[in-house]
């Protein structure tokens, strides 16, 4: 690990899940600290990428996208993150989606997750990048068989489908039939 900012994300994100509630209760409150400042998102999900960090630190970064994703991606609950941020964090998620595909980091389904619940708010009319890569990875897939890669890809595609067929909104159930259009 590289960043020093990521080896203490991952320290506190153990802490948290310590059952020593001397190291748990402190650690429950430096991520609520940290939880709603700037970057935190792409910091959690940097810990995710990284390779030499500890695999349960690895894990519980993923899992705290989730959440940080649900109370802090819409900017009306308050405390949103900012266009820049929500822009690098889906680029972001494109390339660890990408990575985990071909087999390159764990927990794809916690990760699937994340995007699923971005793709609530932003896909398809704020995140066409994510049908690009679903379309293409598919037509990929159509060429080469079906291998470990498809089968994550597959699973991306059936999160993201499975989010957007649960909006209720025919606006937002049109904008799905145009992807690919």
């Amino acid at each position: 690990m590289s960043n020093p900012q990521v080896v203490q994300v991952v320290r506190i994100l153990c802490a948290a899940a310590s059952p020593d509630a001397g190291l748990r209760v402190p650690a429950h409150g430096q991520l609520l600290e940290l939880e709603g400042k700037p970057g935190f998102l792409l910091l959690l999900l940097e810990a995710y990428a990284d390779a030499s960090a500890d695999p349960q630190g690895r894990l519980l970064a993923v899992l705290m996208c989730k959440s940080v994703v649900d109370r802090h991606w819409n900017t009306r609950s308050g405390q949103g993150m900012s266009v820049e941020e929500r822009t690098q964090a889906k680029g972001c998620l494109l390339r660890l989606v990408s990575s985990a595909a071909g087999g390159a980091l764990p927990h794809l389904e916690e990760l699937t997750m994340v995007v699923r619940k971005v793709c609530r708010f932003d896909f398809p009319r704020q995140w066409d990048e994510l049908a690009q890569f679903l379309l293409g990875e598919l037509q990929q897939m159509q060429a080469r068989g079906f291998d470990d890669r498809s089968l994550a890809v597959a699973v991306v595609a059936h999160h993201v489908l499975k989010e957007q067929a649960s909006k209720r909104l025919i606006t937002a159930r049109r904008d799905l039939h145009q992807v690919g259009k």
